[in-house]
């Protein structure tokens, strides 16, 4: 009950604990005004070093976060600037695609698709509206009823404006990012794109092709190795999927898909048989 302080945080009951993230604590709670089910994240100490950069931030993002109104986005409620400032999110009663994976292995090329489609549409929607995700992963896709959330989009902007992938100091996952962001360029619907095709890589072929005991050396092969086909790991692999995936992958971002609109436009057009329930 620490976290939760001041008028805005006293009308949360029933408060239980998620599990741990990056930028702080998940909460589930109850809005006893609004007798509905949220999900909140908590800042915790070390997110909050800079007090007044971070307060300024959710004062300045706040209006653009809220046009995220979108089927395949959980939505941003509010932002509250608190002692432990958090952000109310829409909850979700589902699994991020980091468990599904984990729990039943790689996807099946029609399953892939159609988590694919609806993540680009998120995507494409919040692109709209100026806004990057940034670190787009499994961890930050969850389904409900074979409907795809994309989750974490202000958390990216609390990330980036307090961490340098540049140097090194990363609090989300690497091994996602586009090499131009590692390199420290400004923020792009190209890294986008990028993200998803290494999420869709890693979710299709059951490995992840910059994955190692060392940080440094996984972070090293970013910029310049070029990912292992998937048909060369599955050898009944989609052609057409993998075309799709290995462009999304090139370094340079002008190879890629020009906008998620296009890499939709790709997937639509795959034809794939049995269509299962994720």
């Amino acid at each position: 009950q620490k976290y939760f302080s001041g008028e805005k945080a006293v009308k949360f009951k029933d408060i239980t604990l998620i599990g741990p993230g990056e930028t702080g604590y998940v909460f589930r709670a109850l809005d006893s005004y609004r007798n509905d089910f949220f999900a909140i994240k908590v800042l915790v100490e070390k997110h909050r070093v800079d007090r007044i950069r971070l307060h300024g931030l959710i004062h300045t993002m706040g209006s653009g976060l809220r046009t995220l109104d979108h089927p395949n986005i959980a939505r941003v409620i509010d932002m509250v600037e608190s002692e432990y400032p958090f952000f109310v999110f829409e909850y979700i009663d589902g699994e991020s695609m980091r468990s599904i994976f984990e729990r039943k292995g790689a996807l099946k090329p029609p399953q892939a698709k159609m988590i694919a489609l609806q993540i680009c549409k998120a995507l494409s929607f919040a692109h709209s509206k100026g806004i990057v995700h940034q670190d787009l992963r499994p961890e930050n896709i969850l389904i409900a009823q074979n409907q795809v959330k994309v989750t974490d989009f202000c958390m990216t902007r609390i990330r980036s404006a307090e961490f340098s992938p540049q140097n090194g100091d990363l609090a989300c996952e690497f091994r996602y990012m586009a090499p131009e962001l590692l390199a420290g360029e400004k923020p792009s619907p190209a890294m986008d794109i990028y993200s998803l095709g290494m999420t869709l890589y890693e979710l299709t072929t059951g490995v992840h092709p910059f994955q190692n005991d060392d940080p440094a050396l996984s972070r090293g092969m970013i910029p310049s190795t070029v990912p292992a086909k998937p048909s060369l790991i599955c050898s009944d692999y989609p052609q057409d999927l993998e075309n799709i995936i290995m462009k999304s992958l090139e370094k340079d971002p002008r190879k890629r898909h020009q906008s998620v609109n296009d890499m939709i436009t790709e997937l639509e057009a795959l034809t794939l048989i049995n269509f299962p329930e994720i």
